[in-house]
């Protein structure tokens, strides 16, 4: 994905001066206008899906919907941003500590890590600090987590917590079966009719619901296919 990134970047002339890479989305903070923003994001969700399919035999789609942006408008909100992004995996209840999470830029601007990030921007914002990387990193230290901008619009549900070993790469999400039966335990619901072969247009609404949710938070359509016992094709058409 980081590789993707840069590439993309670079082609599209597009200024990267934060990411967090987590176990079902990306943040990047970047400066570019919304056209070559547009064509970056594309380059780079196509590429990694090739890529994923075709290391996990699947197919289909493997990013849901248009990718959000939002602008900052100041120079105060932009680090509030920044400081979200790499802590994104503490509120997530990945790691507990920001060395702990190595999918992010926060050792770049530590100066600790080559990186194709463009720190020098954001560190020049901590003006009249001497050492501007230890006022960053006192600034990232701080628990007021700034809202994230389309708060507001974001769907119910939390991301599950893991436990992060960075020794051991991306952490894979539990079974498909246990957010199957969260699911219905949710909706008051047995998993049984879901996998059943009832046409009833409430339960084929509530195995639409089930299959978006288990995308958007990573799985694949041959996961979410064996979940409800159905053909990949017929999750596919589900949730097209």
């Amino acid at each position: 994905m980081l590789r993707l990134i840069f590439v993309a970047a670079k082609r599209t002339k597009t200024q990267v001066h934060g990411y967090c890479l987590m176990t079902n989305h990306v943040h990047l903070l970047v400066r570019q206008s919304e056209e070559e923003l547009g064509k970056m994001m594309k380059e780079v969700e196509q590429r990694y899906a090739q890529y994923f399919n075709t290391r996990r035999q699947t197919d289909g789609h493997v990013f849901q919907g248009r990718f959000k942006d939002f602008v900052c408008h100041d120079d105060s909100r932009l680090l509030k941003v920044l400081r979200y992004i790499h802590r994104n995996p503490i509120k997530h209840g990945a790691v507990g500590h920001l060395d702990d999470w190595e999918w992010s830029s926060h050792q770049a601007y530590l100066g600790r890590r080559p990186s194709f990030v463009i720190t020098e921007y954001c560190l020049a914002l901590f003006k009249g600090s001497r050492e501007p990387r230890e006022a960053y990193l006192r600034f990232m230290s701080a628990k007021a987590d700034a809202p994230w901008p389309h708060k507001g619009r974001r769907r119910s549900g939390r991301m599950p917590r893991f436990t992060q070993d960075p020794t051991k790469g991306p952490v894979w999400l539990p079974p498909v079966d246990v957010p199957l039966e969260r699911f219905c335990s949710r909706l008051g619901i047995p998993s049984a009719a879901l996998r059943g072969s009832s046409k009833e247009r409430r339960v084929s609404d509530f195995r639409r619901k089930f299959a978006l949710e288990a995308l958007r938070d990573g799985y694949s359509l041959t996961d979410v296919a064996r979940a409800l016992r159905r053909a990949k094709q017929t999750v596919h058409r589900l949730v097209d």
